[in-house]
């Protein structure tokens, strides 16, 4: 039976295992929209959600995640918002690669990596504030962000990398603290 519904994911931090309790929930959801909960200390995971990628509307994390790693959600086109745990530390790169309708970011002011194109072809994006613990912006994290306007930089900020906003057309605001 294909699943014609959305999912709203809920992500913990109790470790029992991601993929048998995604199983279920693709099972038991087969019939409408529904919400999954599936657990894991660290979101460990590259495209698990397969042809269900399309169907995530919404991620809440929960707190002790601290590290979502590369690709997890990545092109997970009609993703448009996602609650961040303030236990997060890092995010992969590619992590959020094309999730061309998510609207805002509220990253945690406890975040301290950001990976490579975490961010990349989010087109739907306006404005970005990167929190105090994040040094370096890596190449091409928010690269061909098309509607991206705004990005407000911490304090203590020592790098941005080659690419990091590239073909982001409508950029015209970069604050940088003094």
């Amino acid at each position: 039976m294909l699943y014609t519904g959305s999912l709203n994911i809920v992500i913990s931090q109790t470790a029992i295992g991601v993929y048998p309790e995604l199983r279920y929930c693709k099972k038991r959801n087969a019939t409408g929209s529904g919400s999954c909960a599936f657990y894991s200390s660290q979101i460990q995971m590259d495209n698990i959600f397969g042809e269900f990628k399309d169907q995530i509307y919404s991620v809440i994390i929960e707190d002790g995640v601290e590290v979502i790693y590369a690709r997890t959600f990545y092109e997970s086109r009609n993703l448009k918002y996602i609650k961040f745990p303030f236990s997060l530390k890092e995010i992969g790169a590619d992590a959020f690669l094309g999730c061309e309708r998510l609207v805002s970011l509220n990253l945690p002011k406890g975040l301290e990596e950001i990976g490579e194109g975490a961010f990349g072809l989010c087109n739907s994006l306006t404005r970005v504030q990167i929190p105090e613990g994040v040094k370096s912006i890596a190449a091409r994290t928010f690269s061909g962000c098309k509607n991206l306007v705004s990005v407000q930089l911490p304090n203590g900020m020592k790098s941005i990398c080659e690419d990091a906003f590239l073909h982001c057309q409508s950029l015209s605001t970069l604050f940088i603290p003094g």
